[in-house]
């Protein structure tokens, strides 16, 4: 299976240095990726506004994000002295020290060894840029971040033998050279993922916890050939999740536990019947031919006789066939060309498809192509602007971006799919103002976009010892991430530019569906 990423910095490109992560080691921020439809947002404008600051190269402070509650505080009083004072660097360093349980299944835990922590450790805040991760082998680490409260998450390589950790908030105020955490041994948590006969699934079954306060996720084990797992956490309530690997068309399933002290417990999980049949046919492009490496996607709206959510994903072959292992029910099929910025194919989308026990065959599907969008984009006045940056992402699929300049004379031309999109036009100064437009039925052959006229932001970015020259500002909605434009700052700190809100306080384009890039 072929994974593909197609990143977008509307803004701000901030890399974090980390390594990577242990193979048996994760840290999801909340539940499994959603590839069905966008999910629906307030569109009465922002709850928060997000201030985030990349110093330049050869200042002492990191990139910090700063949050603004606008329910609390006059919006406009705020953008005209939005002032920003830079948390100086902390560094946290110390030693996770962990055990092993013998045998690991028995909470009395009868005999214990000594083991070095090999996993990683991560912190990160509410909000924003401020987060960094480490691996280790042997319990030691060490990060720097800027002063402030974070949520900090020890996750094992192995989560059979020891349990993952989650300290919030952790206040990190000065330097911590001395940080100590035991893991112990945690409380098992156990039992079979098994079909409605009692039988366990069939193919490699993958188990994990997620705190239910925080989203986080611990570390995932696989069942054994009885459909066994054993997890260890620590005291809290949690979820307890299964489902197949990337090759086992088991659904996800999941239930609720909440974990004790020295208190071993059993949750059995059900996953109805698994009975998989045959999904095939063949992917052509606009000329009749094959379409190699196209991403067929089944998403379950519902199944039959198996319990749970299930998304099954598979290539097409050099002749565009395509044949994987799916459960009777009702699905949804996105068919997604690979992706070319100067490509002429565009995705589809199947609704309502019905698998039986026999599986299905859906023949000969062609993708069809791009449309040609030909637009101007004007200033609040009327004039003409160039050089504003078009940047067309689709809503579902693959989130592919789609990209063009304008000209002198203010027009531009995309090759886009004929799908539901949001647009951002980027000026090129700070005289005019980032503008997003949704398209929930596409762009048409011809648009025709006038810049919002927004309202003028004067800030400072400030540090101990003075104004912060030559850093990089955005603004953005914080619950939705969505950018509402940048500057970077004069040798004093002092920066200026235009943001899209009305003189309401709520942006002038209704917000997206989802607009995480």
């Amino acid at each position: 299976m072929t994974k593909r990423i197609v990143p977008l910095a509307v803004g701000l490109a901030v890399g974090c240095a980390e390594s990577d992560m242990l193979a048996k080691a994760s840290f999801d921020t909340g539940a499994a990726m959603d590839w069905g439809e966008d999910a629906e947002t307030d569109d009465s404008g922002p709850a928060r506004l997000r201030v985030d600051v990349v110093p330049n190269g050869d200042s002492a402070y990191l990139p910090q994000s700063v949050v603004f509650d606008l329910a609390t505080q006059d919006t406009a009083t705020l953008l005209s002295d939005l002032v920003v004072q830079l948390a100086p660097s902390r560094t946290v360093a110390g030693q996770i020290s962990a055990f092993e349980a013998a045998p690991h299944d028995d909470v009395s835990v009868p005999g214990t060894l000594a083991a070095p922590f090999v996993g990683r450790i991560s912190m990160s805040a509410a909000s924003g840029l401020a987060r960094r991760s480490v691996d280790t082998r042997n319990g030691d680490f060490t990060l720097r971040l800027p002063a402030g409260d974070y949520r900090l998450a020890v996750l094992p390589a192995d989560s059979e033998m020891q349990p993952f950790y989650i300290l919030d908030p952790y206040s990190l105020q000065q330097d911590d050279s001395g940080f100590e955490l035991s893991l112990g041994f945690g409380s098992p948590v156990y039992g079979r993922v098994v079909q409605t006969d009692g039988t366990p699934a069939p193919g490699i079954t993958e188990v994990w916890l997620e705190d239910t306060r925080t989203g986080l996720a611990g570390p995932r084990v696989a069942t054994d050939g009885e459909g066994n797992y054993v997890l260890r956490a620590f005291p809290g309530a949690y979820r307890v999740v299964a489902e197949g690997n990337e090759r086992s068309t088991i659904p996800r399933v999941a239930a609720s536990v909440t974990v004790e002290q020295e208190t071993a417990t059993r949750v059995d999980l059900g996953v109805g019947t698994v009975a998989p049949v045959e999904a095939s046919g063949r992917v052509l492009d606009a000329d009749g031919s094959g379409l190699y490496q196209a991403t067929i996607r089944f998403t379950a709206i519902a199944l039959d006789d198996a319990e749970g959510t299930m998304v099954v994903e598979d290539d097409t072959d050099s002749d565009g066939d395509f044949e994987l292992d799916v459960l009777p029910g009702l699905w949804k099929v996105e068919i997604i060309p690979p992706f070319d910025s100067d490509g002429e194919l565009a995705p589809v989308r199947l609704d309502d498809i019905g698998v039986d026990a026999d599986g299905v065959d859906l023949g000969a599907v062609s993708v069809p192509e791009r449309v040609r969008v030909t637009g101007t984009v004007a200033s609040p006045g009327g004039d003409a602007i160039g050089a504003v940056t078009v940047v067309a992402r689709e809503v579902g699929f693959d989130h592919y971006v789609y990209t063009a300049l304008t000209g002198n004379n203010g027009g531009f031309e995309l090759n886009v799919p004929d799908v539901p999109l949001e647009v951002a036009f980027l000026p090129p100064d700070e005289r005019h103002t980032v503008t997003w437009i949704d398209y929930p039925q596409g762009m048409s052959s011809r648009e025709q976009v006038t810049l919002a006229s927004g309202l003028p932001v004067s800030g400072r970015i400030r540090s101990s010892g003075g104004g912060v020259g030559a850093a990089l500002v955005e603004l953005m909605d914080a619950d939705t991430g969505r950018s509402y434009g940048s500057a970077l700052t004069d040798e004093n700190g002092n920066f200026n530019l235009r943001i899209a809100m009305d003189e309401g306080g709520g942006w002038t384009e209704t917000a997206p569906a989802d607009t995480g890039y």
